[in-house]
């Protein structure tokens, strides 16, 4: 079994099958932390930023 993305170019990818899994994953907790200095960093906001647009958009609660 393979994680699989839409962006996977055909020659990597001929000759694989796509299956549904056989089972209901379990929903998952994903939680952020990060130290106090990083409060007012760019790149600490933009990663969090994407972070949670990432997961929450395709995993509603």
């Amino acid at each position: 079994m393979l994680p699989w993305s839409k962006g996977l170019d055909a020659p990597r990818t001929a000759g694989l099958l796509r299956v549904p899994v056989p089972l209901q994953a379990p929903p998952r907790v994903v939680e952020l932390f990060w130290h106090q200095r990083h409060e007012t960093s760019a790149f600490h906001e933009w990663m969090k930023t994407l972070l949670l647009d990432l997961f929450h958009s395709k995993h509603p609660p």
